[in-house]
């Protein structure tokens, strides 16, 4: 009578980094050492006319021999001066750099100038920005008054909108994760409707009547009654002496022999979830069935 089904997901992920070329990347190159060639050989003084001054006369030579330092011929003599230091990109407490309004770890200027950590207020009753002077790693915490959690502290960076979630009775280990609802999500309260009261959270929203409903909130319901989501399966209604077809449900069961239990999540029955006990003990009967040992209830 029930039959599942599954998913999968496809993830990617490509890189691709440029090489700028470094300064001066079109100008010749300068070999390190550059000597004048001057030619040798003897140098004889020109004659002169009798009474020519020759005081005057410079017969001397300059030394050119003498390496020249390429690193000499630097971009100064173009008028170019050395770039200007950039602020640090990573968490630097050695190189601090004036981002303009002061340090970026304060709840006034949490990672940016301007970027202020909510309030302090009957909401959060704490408010701090963690991280280093300059930014890096800058996020803001909070100390939530009860019934108020800050679910997305981890995806929401630098996290200034302070404990958005109002959830009564929930505790930030139900806020959600990834297993029991989209990472970072506000858990809300549903019941599984049996006759112990239990209650669980999830990121489902409350519903509405018939309304609301989904597979996910059923397996949920399941997995507080069973304890192992392992141990639910989702499927749909097929034997016209249960409910008829068209009742799609979660069932759940510790074992061949224990309590089966099934809960409705579309169909005529929406919202319903049926247990079976007694004689008919390990079976699996879906809301609207009748009959000895067939009780049914309602779940949100």
């Amino acid at each position: 009578m029930v039959s599942a089904g599954g998913c999968a997901a496809i993830t990617g992920l490509d890189s691709i980094s440029e090489q700028e070329c470094a300064p001066n990347c079109n100008d010749a190159q300068t070999t390190g050492d550059v000597t004048a060639d001057v030619q040798s050989g003897d140098s004889t003084a020109p004659e002169t006319s009798p009474g020519a001054d020759t005081g005057s006369m410079d017969t001397s030579t300059t030394d050119t021999s003498s390496p020249v330092d390429a690193s000499e011929a630097s971009t100064k003599e173009g008028g170019m001066d050395a770039p200007a230091e950039s602020a640090p990109e990573g968490s630097s407490p050695d190189a601090p750099f004036d981002s303009g309004c002061g340090d970026l770890n304060t709840p006034t200027n949490c990672s940016a100038c301007g970027d202020k950590c909510a309030s302090t207020t009957t909401i959060e009753t704490s408010s701090t920005c963690s991280g280093d002077t300059n930014g890096f790693g800058a996020t803001c915490s909070y100390t939530c008054a009860t019934g108020y959690l800050d679910c997305d502290q981890a995806t929401n960076p630098p996290n200034l909108n302070g404990c958005e979630c109002h959830s009564p009775n929930a505790t930030q280990s139900n806020c959600g994760n990834g297993q029991n609802g989209p990472q970072g999500c506000c858990p809300v309260e549903h019941s599984d409707g049996l006759p112990t009261g239990s209650t669980f959270f999830d990121c489902d929203p409350a519903t509405s009547g018939t309304t609301g409903y989904t597979v996910g909130l059923a397996t949920d319901a399941c997995t507080q009654f069973t304890g192992n989501q392992a141990d639910c399966s989702a499927g749909e209604c097929t034997n016209a002496n249960d409910a008829g077809t068209g009742d799609f449900v979660v069932c759940g069961q510790t074992s061949d022999t224990s309590e089966c239990v099934c809960w409705e999540y579309m169909g005529p029955n929406v919202g319903k979830v049926t247990t079976a006990t007694g004689s008919i003990l390990g079976q699996c009967l879906c809301p609207g069935s009748t009959g000895a040992g067939i009780t049914t209830y309602n779940y949100d």
